[in-house]
């Protein structure tokens, strides 16, 4: 901005914001004064008392999603939508200074201001209707899409267009969740195989519940299949950057069939049981890693958290699946058919997940960073059921491409072991990916996997006499589960958080395992006495453990550590958040069964009051470093995490740069404002101004 003729590119920029000027100082929520032709004021003004404006520069403020409104004469509903508008522009204004490769459409800009002058004509709560003809999304009607927005309660479910939340989006999510579902299936059905009389004779177990050797080679066979898990999702993460989220996913479904096979035809061989359960092993935690990366990066973010969650969901189905499976082969089937049948009905989902990944399309945004375009805008306008040059889908590319190319700018085109050490060196990452680490770690250490493997075991502990009692208890504890879950994702998810939900249920779940152990503790059952009212309560507290894991812990977990990472770490960190989960869960398995006869006595009360500690101990982790992440986009979580990636790199671009005729103004960007606008400035300009 001298003396020199704009270029192209810095024209379309200008003409598109004075554009926004003469629309936003309409609505009375913008300072304006007489200024130059090429006044313009790029940056991000929070609140009303911060607005560094230039007293001669006709300036147009660009809001933060989370920051505060100023006053003005709109209303609070009006000021959302006036926030969103502006932030549209400068994503418009990224588009027109780098448009996307392929792309055949003009700034989105005029798109944006035509469609809002339309309705502010009338009326100002209309100010921000949404581009396009406004029609219901295909195979969803209109009622359904208000029944969502009903539920789903953020400001990118009101904003962003009904077409999105399609059933294409929805089936996809169902369809990479089958892998979630092998997970849940083989980790819940060996805790009702092992128990069986026919099981315990082929495989060398003693009948009784409380020898110390008979404990440990059940814990040996249990924690293998963890073992291999833990070697799946650290091998996940090259795999799935360098081939893809899809054609990975079908490779593994590949894997834990074999697996599975191998574990049907053992017939009592202990090595080929383990050698089973360890290839299964090796795919399930492979799936654990891809599965919520394939889903969040196709997820709509408003409903991202509702459609990530889904993984956990997957899981408590197929262990619930799996538990109801075991009691019914117990009723009706004796010998080695029943524990054989339900070892080899865990192939089931891993050939849903095989046959359904067939028919869905690679990841867009894996596809952006292979630098296919084309086919990048082709597969998100066919899952988002909009137009290749509908405004939200350019804005979509455009929030990836800018992504993509910061992160480019730091790390260049690295390779996964530099990746790797560039994860820690950078604070912004690091922080990212010891959050994702301890949350698995608080994961399984409220013993929520303790229960879902040795439920049986644990209802004995509290009183339930007989293995059909046993195993119809593990039943309804996996309907308990499944129920809550669904609760989660419609009513919490993204209308509640994830901050909040893990905070009220670490106290909640720390409470009930406080009660089970101080029960056991102090009147323990005893054989041939009936159950008397506080063993009931304990019982139920099993169940409330149970709903409070799913109204938080499961979920959660899996939504923020696929959503927090930036796209080009989106999968180490990820991997790094399954085998942090896999590793634990793997400690879990292999200890519990001792220390449920070891710990306390042989009422084992010492367990529950160590996983009730660890309970109470993780609402100070979440309040002090785990910040809300539901609304924001994916491309949003480095702001919310590092305001800019650029910010260390380039201090020029934390300049706000006005003008005044022929002469430059700089202002400082604050550190804690997060840099938004890119200008259309080569570095040799950038170095003259």
């Amino acid at each position: 901005f001298t003396n020199e003729t704009p270029t192209e590119d810095a024209k379309r920029v200008i003409s598109a914001q004075q554009s926004v000027s003469s629309v936003a100082s309409d609505m009375g929520d913008v300072q304006s004064c007489p200024a130059t032709s090429w006044g313009h004021l790029f940056g991000v003004i929070p609140k009303k008392k911060e607005r560094a404006l230039c007293p001669q520069t006709r300036a147009v403020p660009i809001f933060k999603r989370s920051s505060g409104f100023a006053k003005g004469n709109l209303s609070v509903r009006s000021r959302k939508r006036t926030m969103v508008l502006y932030r549209r522009v400068c994503n418009s204004d990224i588009a027109a200074s780098k448009p996307l490769v392929g792309s055949n459409s003009g700034p989105l800009s005029t798109t944006a201001i035509l469609l809002s002058n339309q309705k502010k004509k009338r009326g100002k709560k209309k100010i921000l209707e949404r581009a396009g003809k406004g029609v219901s999304p295909a195979g969803m009607g209109k009622a359904s899409v208000k029944v969502l927005q009903k539920i789903v309660r953020n400001d990118a479910m009101h904003t962003d267009p009904p077409e999105i939340y399609g059933w294409r989006v929805y089936t996809l999510a169902m369809s990479a969740c089958f892998g979630a579902m092998c997970f849940g299936w083989d980790s819940s059905v060996i805790g009702g195989v092992i128990v069986l009389d026919a099981f315990k004779a082929d495989y060398g177990l003693s009948p009784d519940s409380k020898d110390y050797r008979s404990q440990d080679l059940a814990a040996n066979i249990v924690s293998t299949l963890q073992a291999g898990c833990f070697l799946g999702a650290i091998v996940a993460s090259p795999m799935t950057d360098a081939f893809g989220r899809r054609r990975c996913l079908l490779g593994v479904a590949g894997i834990i069939m074999i697996g599975v096979i191998m574990q049907g035809a053992a017939s009592g061989s202990l090595g080929a049981l383990y050698a089973g359960r360890f290839v299964a092993g090796f795919g399930v935690g492979a799936a654990s890693c891809i599965n919520p990366i394939y889903v969040s990066e196709n997820a709509p973010r408003a409903i991202r958290g509702l459609l990530t969650g889904m993984y956990q969901l997957f899981i408590v189905t197929g262990g619930m699946i799996a538990f109801w499976i075991n009691y019914a082969v117990n009723l009706h089937h004796r010998g080695k058919t029943s524990y054989i049948l339900p070892l080899s009905v865990q192939g089931v989902p891993a050939a849903l997940l095989f046959i359904t990944m067939w028919m869905c399309k690679e990841s867009p945004r894996w596809l952006a960073r292979k630098d296919r375009w084309e086919e990048a805008r082709a597969v998100l306008s066919h899952t988002r059921n909009l137009p290749s040059d509908h405004p939200y889908l350019q804005e979509e590319m455009a929030e990836i491409a800018d992504q993509l190319e910061q992160e480019r700018r730091l790390v260049g085109d690295a390779s996964w072991l530099q990746l790797n050490k560039e994860i820690w060196r950078q604070s912004i990452h690091r922080k990212r990916a010891i959050i994702s680490i301890v949350l698995m770690i608080c994961q399984q250490m409220t013993g929520t996997n303790a229960i879902n493997t040795y439920a049986p075991t644990i209802f004995a502990n509290l009183g339930i006499k007989g293995l059909d009692g046993q195993l119809l208890g593990t039943g309804v504890y996996g309907v308990v589960k499944v129920i809550s879950c669904i609760a989660f994702l419609l009513f919490m998810a993204d209308s509640l958080g994830r901050r909040r939900s893990l905070l009220w249920t670490s106290i909640a779940q720390g409470l009930v395992m406080f009660y089970i152990g101080i029960y056991v503790r102090i009147a323990p059952p005893k054989d041939g006495d009936p159950v008397p009212p506080a063993g009931y309560f304990a019982l139920v507290c099993i169940f409330l453990f149970a709903a409070f894991f799913q109204f938080g812990w499961g979920p959660a977990c899996w939504i923020l550590a696929s959503e927090i990472p930036s796209a080009r770490f989106r999968s180490i960190n990820v991997s790094y958040a399954a085998a942090t989960q896999w590793l634990f869960n793997f400690v879990v398995a292999r200890s519990v069964p001792v220390m449920l006869i070891t710990i306390g006595g042989k009422t084992g009360y010492g367990t529950y009051l160590l996983f009730g500690s660890f309970a109470f101990t993780m609402f100070f982790f979440v309040w002090f470093f785990v910040p809300e992440t539901k609304g924001l986009s994916l491309e949003a979580m480095d702001e919310l995490f590092a305001r800019s990636l650029e910010r260390d790199s380039d201090s020029l671009e934390n300049v706000i740069l006005c003008t005044v005729g022929n002469a430059v103004c700089p202002k400082l960007i604050p550190t804690e404002w997060p840099l938004v606008a890119f200008y259309p400035f080569s570095k040799s300009e950038k170095a003259h101004s």
